[in-house]
């Protein structure tokens, strides 16, 4: 089935029910064969400036626009305003296990808004003078933030345990929890594994073409599906966690439907 979007999409997610909500600047439209509902400022966002997508355990989904984030569930839409600049743009959108929903800012700002309480981890807090670009959960419930030019950071109950700076990392693109603890991060050239011990290359049986933009999906907790303007790669790991750790690789043709 063909659809025609008026506009470049920005972020993409599936809504489990077989349609897809689509970011865009002129607002989030929820897809699903046969129709394709609007969400913007004519019926409740603050503005139509959508930049990050999430849907919550509980199927509500939430949008990350300028200034604001804006829960949907069902036909009821809520939304408050995030950030002290006015040019605060949230850029990524996770949940932990408890709940917690934390939000990345395009200044640097990481954002945490749980029930009844709302929380931003500035520079004061130790986060690098950087453009967040991602955010995600390793399985310890321990929350990462990938920064432009200034590789991760890494909270630990609510507050900022560590920083890798290091250079290999210093671009990361996308990022996934690794089944062992810490992160898989892939930049324009290289995946590297992140976590309490360090930043190590992801050990690989040959070498993985990279280059360009990088997008990774973790579907299993032994599979990895990386894509990068070369071509798509699906990884599949074996003794995971041992210091035998080796990931066979498999070139894919064409798109990959997770």
């Amino acid at each position: 089935m063909e659809w025609k979007l008026p506009v470049t999409p920005r972020r993409m997610i599936a809504d489990g029910q077989g349609g897809v909500w689509i970011a865009t600047s002129m607002g989030a439209v929820h897809w699903q064969p046969g129709s394709a509902r609007w969400w913007t400022m004519a019926n409740g966002l603050p503005n139509n400036d959508v930049s990050a997508l999430h849907q919550g355990r509980d199927g509500c989904v939430w949008l990350g626009l300028s200034q604001s984030v804006a829960r949907i569930c069902g036909e009821s839409l809520e939304a408050i305003t995030v950030g002290e600049r006015q040019e605060e743009i949230l850029s990524s959108i996770t949940e932990d296990p408890q709940g917690n929903l934390w939000m990345g800012g395009m200044w640097g700002n990481l954002y945490r808004l749980s029930t009844g309480a709302f929380r931003s981890y500035t520079q004061a807090e130790g986060l690098p003078e950087s453009h967040l670009t991602g955010v995600t959960i390793d399985q310890a419930g321990d929350t990462w933030g990938s920064l432009r030019s200034s590789g991760l950071v890494r909270l630990s109950q609510g507050k900022l345990v560590a920083t890798y700076p290091q250079p290999e990392i210093a671009e990361v693109q996308a990022m996934v929890p690794h089944p062992a603890g810490g992160v898989i991060a892939a930049t324009s050239r290289a995946l590297s594994v992140a976590s309490e011990a360090g930043v190590r290359p992801l050990k690989t049986a040959t070498k993985v073409p990279s280059w360009g933009l990088a997008a990774l999906f973790a579907p299993s907790s032994d599979t990895l599906l990386y894509s990068n303007s070369i071509a798509n790669h699906r990884l599949r790991g074996q003794s995971i966690g041992t210091a035998s750790e080796l990931w066979q690789i498999e070139s894919l043709e064409g798109p990959v439907r997770i």
